[in-house]
């Protein structure tokens, strides 16, 4: 690489690492699941969230006079700061405190407009810091614990009760703007496809595919997927049966 090239380079390089080393010294006494800290660590904004992110789960446990357990961690905690609470009435919920991110924009909207069915209930939310207060599933057993084809059964009928047409005019992102963002972040890594032409081919229909359902529009949440290990993990067992545990984005 040019010389030129090194001097504009080399200060960005110093100045991520001291944003990471100034993250690690503010979040050493909280607890931040370590693929959380990864994904965050990749932007700028992100990264800005997550120093903010003590104080505003300080700030939500006076407010919502919470008592908090330790933060989940794990492969699937990737996008949001999740932990057990207990409310002052001694109820069980769950605190969500989401990392700013494209997919996860409507999720407190979707919340609010199944309002408990199938998904678990929205008992408070902070529209602005992203951040909900959650129904608690229990026992909470993933989907992904059971044999494929009733993961199957279970998903399906969720999919029927979470397809319902939202109210005029909506605000809800449309199925054609997401599948744009993933194909554009696919386009991004075109130097790693095994097979360039058969990703482009997929793309192109991943494009045009929306455009072709009938007019009428239903919110839906995004499926499970199980070549990814979080997905049959979004559905789980609860008191009121299958529930999913978030709304349209763990």
């Amino acid at each position: 690489m040019p010389d030129a090239a090194d001097a504009v380079l080399a200060p960005r390089v110093w100045d991520s690492l001291a944003l990471s080393t100034k993250l690690t010294e503010r979040t050493m006494a909280f607890t931040v699941p370590d693929q959380l800290a990864a994904v965050c660590r990749k932007s700028v904004e992100r990264s800005a969230w997550l120093e903010r992110l003590p104080d505003t789960v300080r700030d939500l446990e006076r407010r919502w006079s919470l008592t908090l357990g330790m933060p989940f961690t794990g492969e699937d905690v990737s996008c949001s700061w999740v932990a057990p609470a207990e409310r002052a009435d001694r109820s069980s919920a769950v605190l969500k405190v989401g990392m700013p991110h494209m997919e996860g924009e409507h999720e407190i909207h979707g919340l609010r407009f199944w309002d408990g069915d199938p998904t678990v209930r929205l008992l408070e939310a902070d529209d602005e810091l992203g951040a909900m207060l959650l129904e608690r599933c229990v026992p909470g057993d993933a989907l992904r614990a059971v044999p494929e084809p009733e993961q199957d059964a279970v998903i399906a009928g969720l999919l029927r009760r979470l397809w319902r047409a939202p109210s005029a005019p909506s605000t809800f992102r449309p199925l054609s703007a997401m599948l744009a963002f993933w194909s554009d972040q696919t386009l991004a890594d075109a130097e790693r496809w095994p097979d360039a032409g058969l990703v482009r081919q997929g793309l192109e229909l991943f494009r045009e595919l929306p455009y072709s359902a009938p007019s009428t529009v239903v919110l839906a949440h995004r499926p499970a997927r199980r070549e990814r290990p979080s997905g049959a993990a979004r559905a789980m067992a609860g008191d009121r049966s299958e529930t999913l545990r978030r709304g349209p984005r763990l």
